[in-house]
């Protein structure tokens, strides 16, 4: 026992000298964007979560939309509140020039979706001559109430849906040199029909009213043949 004893020591006191010797583990710090948002973050503007339940998805859908739309990637559009779309929304804050905190606000929503110039994760999309010329007529003929920045979108295509019903067309909301030729058509003034104001809907032409006394004699009952 008198051997043992000391040994044990002996070995506790060199482990402690290894411990010590060793560095301190670094202290690695989260990245910001990996960081969940603080309820007691001060945030201007109407947070989402103070929404009921049904608001409060609906508009962290559409800002997942939006982000996607502008290639800042926050995963599925389900109206969750999850550390991507919180991540996404960081990155747009701070490429917009906007406070950074990743809080989804109703006031992000207006920007994502109004502020001018367009902010983009990447370079925006090419400007489509046929898109914009499209907008343009649409937009001249009431159809389109949207930006005309020949990008194409949700709003165009229902755009044009809506005037080719009206026209008379294959309803689509494609939008094509052919749209463009039949937008850059003389349009009916506003209450004229196109076809004759006498066709029924078979497409004949009823006969017009004839004047009395044309076309046929009539006689009364106190006339007599001579």
């Amino acid at each position: 026992m008198s051997l043992v004893r000391p040994t044990f020591l002996a070995l506790a006191a060199l482990a402690l000298l290894f411990t010590a010797s060793q560095p301190a583990p670094a202290q690695v710090e989260e990245p910001e964007f990996a960081r969940p948002a603080d309820p007691a973050t001060p945030v201007t503007g109407t947070r989402v979560d103070d929404m009921t339940p049904q608001m409060r998805t609906a508009y962290i859908r559409g800002i997942q939309e939006e982000l996607a739309a502008h290639d800042y990637h926050p995963g599925l559009a389900d109206g969750i509140m999850g550390p991507m779309t919180r991540d996404a929304i960081r990155h747009y804050q701070r490429d917009a020039g906007l406070e950074v905190h990743g809080v989804a606000t109703k006031e992000l929503l207006d920007h994502l979706k109004f502020a001018l110039p367009k902010v983009y994760a990447s370079p925006p999309p090419e400007l489509d001559q046929v898109v914009l010329e499209a907008q343009i007529h649409l937009q001249e003929m009431g159809y389109y109430r949207g930006p005309v920045d020949g990008q194409i979108g949700l709003d165009t295509r229902e755009a044009a849906r809506a005037f080719r019903h009206d026209a008379g067309l294959s309803v689509s909301g494609v939008v094509d040199e052919d749209l463009i030729e039949r937008l850059s058509e003389p349009q009916p003034a506003p209450g004229q029909s196109e076809f004759p104001k006498s066709a029924d809907v078979t497409g004949e032409v009823s006969p017009e009213p004839m004047p009395p006394g044309e076309g046929s004699t009539i006689i009364g009952s106190g006339d007599k043949s001579p």
